[in-house]
């Protein structure tokens, strides 16, 4: 992506980044920008905008000339949103001094230092400025989730469906902008099926994020309740029989800013509380049972579910980096009783999370346009 027309390439960016020393160009700014948990907080910012109605935006530069360093700025969050709310005052000129004597400033004082972006930063900062994108894609099942989902992200409305499922899109405010949101609704729920809907989704909209989500058993009723939020940080799968249990050897991380985020955020809005647990999510294939506990071969599992593993894998062979967190509210146990009755309101307390999730900002808006919908036509599967 970083090397496509309309995008400032690979080389740029990993100049303008080493350029700031990895802090942010804001004067007198101490922002790390890649703290010491590796979460990434950089947001690259075009001095002049491209975007006609853009802050400072300039009709004398061409589209190419908009992508070089000299128009690029890489600032902490708080310092973005600060020049373009305020670009009467905050203008090129002043811009381009400011950085001009942040950079000054790392090569005198910080020369030792050399900051180095990784393949997946480098993509996250293109994707800021891609002509088209979507902050973030939310894949969820057909059941009391996807009923809470949409009554929870209100401002979504329904554009199409495809084979994958229903498509909902819109912008949702947050503490860092606003973000370009998909809700994608499955038609089915089996593992093989869940794999292609997912890839074709991330064909479709070309997000920067996935947050598949859902209902899981939780393991401890004793640490946790119903309606509890289970965060993966690391994703793994297993095959469960009637009679038996064979775990499968891969495990998938969790994108670490989205898994940031997560972490961070310490409730629900208003007065509704819930435990939010993070550790590794467990999906099953099969005939799910209780005549064995997974955690007597895989100790760190927090929760059990069906779909997550699938999609991670569609997410991890897609064309592009996307970045997945997988995200379920328990509304059973992985014991003998059944809690069917839960189930409405577990997806309910998923949604009122996702929300909050959202607008606390766990990530850089983009400024980019929609994607065509559907991109072109797709088989059903």
């Amino acid at each position: 992506m970083a090397d496509k027309i309309g995008s400032p390439s690979t080389k740029t960016l990993k100049s303008v980044f080493m350029a700031c020393g990895g802090l942010c160009a804001f004067e007198k700014c101490p922002t790390q920008l890649l703290d010491s948990s590796g979460v990434f907080l950089a947001e690259i910012c075009h001095i002049n905008s491209p975007q006609p109605n853009g802050p400072r935006h300039d009709p004398l530069r061409s589209k190419n000339q908009h992508h070089v360093e000299d128009n690029l700025i890489i600032l902490c969050p708080t310092h973005h949103s600060l020049i373009d709310k305020n670009e009467t005052y905050f203008t090129d000129i002043r811009l381009r001094a400011m950085k001009r004597a942040h950079e000054r400033f790392v090569r005198d004082t910080l020369s030792h230092h050399r900051l180095k972006l990784n393949e997946r930063q480098v993509l996250d900062l293109s994707a800021q400025l891609a002509e088209q994108s979507v902050d973030l894609v939310i894949i969820a099942d057909r059941n009391s989730v996807s009923t809470g989902l949409i009554s929870e992200f209100h401002e979504l409305q329904f554009v199409g469906e495809t084979p994958a499922g229903d498509h909902f899109r819109g912008s949702i405010r947050s503490s860092r902008g606003d973000y370009r949101v998909v809700l994608c609704v499955l038609r089915h729920s089996d593992d093989v099926r869940v794999a292609l809907a997912t890839a074709s989704i991330i064909a479709t909209w070309l997000p920067r994020f996935v947050i598949v989500c859902g209902l899981a058993a939780g393991m401890d009723p004793g640490s946790q309740s119903l309606g509890d939020i289970v965060v993966g940080s690391t994703l793994t799968s297993g095959f469960e029989g009637v009679d038996f249990f064979r775990p499968m050897p891969e495990l998938v991380a969790s994108d670490p800013t989205l898994l940031a985020g997560a972490r961070s955020l310490a409730r629900f809005r208003g007065e509704e509380r819930a435990n939010v647990h993070i550790g590794t999510i467990l999906s099953i294939r099969g005939v799910v049972s209780s005549v064995f506990d997974p955690r007597e071969v895989l100790r760190q599992i927090i929760a059990i579910d069906r779909g997550s593993a699938s999609a991670a894998a569609a997410t991890a062979f897609a064309e592009q980096d996307v970045g997945m967190l997988s995200v379920r509210a328990i509304a059973d146990f992985n014991d003998s009783l059944k809690r069917d009755n839960f189930h409405e309101d577990a997806g309910r307390r998923l949604a009122t999370y996702l929300r909050s999730f959202v607008e606390a900002g766990p990530l850089a808006p983009s400024t980019g346009d929609w994607p065509v919908f559907p991109r072109k036509k797709r088989l059903r599967f």
